[in-house]
C-alpha cells in the first residue's frame, strides 16, 4: 500500500538526485520529529536540508489505484545563519536552497497530479521551530489524488 508519506518521500528523494545533494526526510508528529532531530543533532549527524511532514491532522483514501490525500503542514528548511543580514540570508539560504528545492519538488508533485496547487509561505527569520533556529518555508494543506502503477 502506497501512502502519502511513501509519496512525499519518493518526491525528495528524486529531489535530492536532481539538485545533487542528500535532502533530510522526516516526518511524525510535531513532538516526535523534534524528540528525533535532537538526538541526530546530538550526534552530529546530517539534519539539513530538510523536507519534514508533520502527521498532525493528514487525511487519507486509499483506493485499489490511487491515494487521495491531504497533507495539513510540510516544512522545507535548513539552520539558520547567525550574525547575517536578511539579505545575505535571502541569498545564501533561500535563493541558494530553500526555493531550489521547493521548486523542484513542486515539479515532481506536479508530474504525479497535474496540475496540483502548493501554496507557499515563508517561515519568519530566524524561526525557532523543532527546538532548533532555521529558516525556510512552509507548503500548507497539500491535496493530492495520486494514481498508483501497479507493481508486480
Amino acid at each position: 500500500m502506497t501512502t502519502a508519506i511513501d509519496i512525499i518521500r519518493e518526491a525528495t528523494d528524486n529531489v535530492s538526485e536532481a539538485i545533487g545533494y542528500d535532502i533530510q526526510f522526516f516526518y511524525g508528529s510535531s513532538a516526535g520529529v523534534e524528540s528525533y532531530m535532537q538526538r541526530l543533532k546530538a550526534g552530529e549527524s546530517a539534519i539539513y536540508p530538510a523536507v519534514i511532514v508533520f502527521t498532525e491532522g493528514i487525511t487519507e483514501i486509499q483506493k485499489d489505484y490511487s491515494v487521495q490525500f491531504t497533507i495539513p503542514k510540510i516544512v522545507i528548511c535548513c539552520r539558520s545563519l547567525q550574525n547575517y543580514t536578511e539579505l545575505e540570508k535571502r541569498e545564501l539560504i533561500y535563493d541558494a536552497i530553500i526555493y531550489p528545492i521547493f521548486e523542484l519538488l513542486s515539479d515532481e508533485l506536479d508530474m504525479m497530479q497535474q496540475n496540483v496547487e502548493i501554496t507557499r509561505s515563508d517561515l519568519p527569520t530566524s524561526n525557532e521551530v523543532l527546538n532548533d533556529t532555521i529558516e525556510g518555508c512552509f507548503i500548507r494543506n497539500l491535496s493530492m489524488n495520486v494514481e498508483i502503477k501497479e507493481t508486480c
